[in-house]
């Protein structure tokens, strides 16, 4: 089942993140693993759940994995080395996808993904951009899967550190 997340489910949520973060690092990937920042962080899963953003995936109570959508415009996504799909105002952000390290390749992600298309559809959205690091080939076998198309290459204004990152989009 996915839900919004609380603030009671903050310890589980990150316990995502943390999981993600060594994953990351396992698999070669230097996205969420810069040494002079420790994004994503608590205080950032708080202010997800805070705003309403932060959703999760659970199974007999146990959260399994989390995303946070936000609809809006993500000031990220202005510049763009490539062309994005649509142009249109507000989209759907999918960001942070964490799954806890024992949950991968069992439909998680993808659940997420689709609950991500759904949401489109029921707020009339014209789409879904999503960003992910240049070697996370897995996120990006599954955004193409799910339908959606490379748009080119962005670059993360919080960031100094690696801060390339491809970009997708799904139109609804």
């Amino acid at each position: 089942m996915i839900r919004k997340a609380t603030i009671h489910d903050l310890d589980s949520c990150y316990r995502c993140i943390i999981d993600a973060k060594k994953y990351l690092k396992e698999s070669g990937s230097t996205q969420w693993n810069d040494p002079n920042d420790d994004y994503p962080n608590k205080d950032t899963i708080l202010n997800d759940i805070t705003n309403g953003n932060c959703y999760l995936y659970e199974d007999n109570n146990e959260v399994l994995g989390i995303c946070t959508y936000i609809i809006g415009v993500d000031e990220n996504y202005n510049q763009i080395d490539g062309y994005w799909l649509s142009n249109q105002k507000p989209y759907l952000t999918i960001h942070r996808i964490a799954l806890r390290s024992d949950m991968h390749k069992k439909g998680i992600a993808q659940a997420l993904i689709d609950f991500g298309i759904k949401m489109i559809k029921e707020h009339n959205l014209p789409s879904i951009k999503v960003d992910t690091h240049i070697l996370n080939i897995p996120m990006q076998k599954l955004l193409e899967h799910k339908g959606f198309k490379r748009c080119g290459e962005i670059t993360l204004l919080r960031a100094d550190f690696d801060n390339k990152r491809e970009a997708y989009e799904f139109l609804g």
